[in-house]
């Protein structure tokens, strides 16, 4: 999910930069760093950013306190994030009468949704030149529109044979949730935490409770949302969410998010799952969160607990903003060059 709408506060003139002795680019919590913190807490934290913060807190820093914006440069190809947009809006834009006139998608209307997609991919096409001046019909942006149009066929030919796939029944679309919890600092005082996010897809079950759908336009394997190894116990599991910087528990993380914020909402959640397009015969992926309610909390106190706990890290000023020892992150990274990697 793109959280274009993320609002924290810039930093405080006052953040301080320290060099180590190994050249590890590090800052300080100090008050005016804290101060940052918390304001971007109490706007709003999205599941991409706290994965962000896990995975390279330095990143997190630029991008969410000091606002550094990323190089703009015009792209003459699409790109991956902009081959993935055209994927979603293609998708939504199919989906959106069914989610409006609260019917369901049956078996018998796919024959017209298939004839409306390359109409559908040449629009979203249109779309990014617009945005990115990738010009749709020439060289690799060509080839990419002809993927994403077949990654969506794809798609819509398999959910007959997906049991219990149809008739599908979609209550959302692209739809904001978010929701408040107050937690408690080590002070005693309260601070408002505010998450957000947006689910690509909710669907309705036939026992009325709902279903969150993320879409992957990667490959995803449905072991890489399992955190609970076999013969582990709840407690690795749980702290495997809490810690682990891995493509693996940022999607289960997502996942988590999304289910909590719409079951704290008073909506009943009975799963997120990924829907990935380059495995489409998994269907759609649960992430298995059993391991939160086996001590006998419940979902939403689990997470209230959970949350508590990645507030207080962000806070602490034990724990210093740096970049991550992880070397392969950094080759994509936007900032790289300002820390040096």
């Amino acid at each position: 999910m793109a959280d274009s709408s993320d609002n924290e506060p810039a930093a405080a003139e006052g953040d301080s930069i320290t060099q180590t002795p190994v050249g590890d680019l590090v800052l300080e919590k100090d008050f005016d760093m804290l101060t940052a913190l918390r304001g971007v807490l109490i706007r709003g934290l999205s599941p991409s950013a706290l994965n962000q913060f896990l995975n390279c807190s330095l990143q997190f820093y630029f991008a969410r306190l000091a606002k550094f914006q990323e190089a703009e440069e015009v792209e003459e190809k699409l790109g991956a994030d902009g081959f993935g947009t055209v994927v979603h809006e293609v998708l939504e834009n199919l989906l959106r009468p069914f989610a409006q006139e609260k019917r369901p998608l049956t078996a018998a209307e796919l024959p017209a949704l298939l004839q409306q997609v390359p109409d559908e991919v040449a629009r979203a096409m249109r779309q990014e030149e617009d945005e990115r001046h990738a010009r749709p019909d020439e060289g690799l942006n060509h080839v990419l529109g002809q993927v994403a149009a077949q990654l969506v066929r794809r798609y819509l030919e398999g959910l007959p044979e997906q049991a219990g796939a149809l008739p599908l029944q979609v209550s959302g679309l692209e739809e904001i949730l978010q929701t408040e919890i107050p937690i408690t600092l080590p002070s005693g005082d309260t601070l408002p935490l505010r998450l957000y996010g947006i689910a690509d897809r909710l669907d309705e079950l036939p026992d009325g409770r709902l279903r969150v759908v993320d879409y992957k336009t990667g490959l995803v394997q449905a072991h890489e949302l399992r955190l609970q190894k076999r013969g582990e116990d709840a407690d690795a599991a749980t702290q495997r969410l809490l810690t682990d910087a891995t493509p693996s528990a940022d999607k289960v993380r997502q996942l988590w998010l999304y289910r909590f914020m719409l079951e704290r909402s008073g909506r009943p959640a009975a799963d997120a799952a990924i829907i990935s397009l380059r495995n489409l015969s998994a269907g759609p992926m649960t992430a298995e969160m059993g391991f939160l309610t086996e001590d006998g909390t419940s979902f939403l106190d689990k997470g209230q607990e959970l949350l508590t706990n990645f507030v207080h890290r962000i806070l602490d000023p034990a724990e210093p903003i740096r970049k991550t020892d992880d070397l392969v992150r950094c080759q994509y990274c936007p900032y790289k060059g300002i820390c040096a990697r």
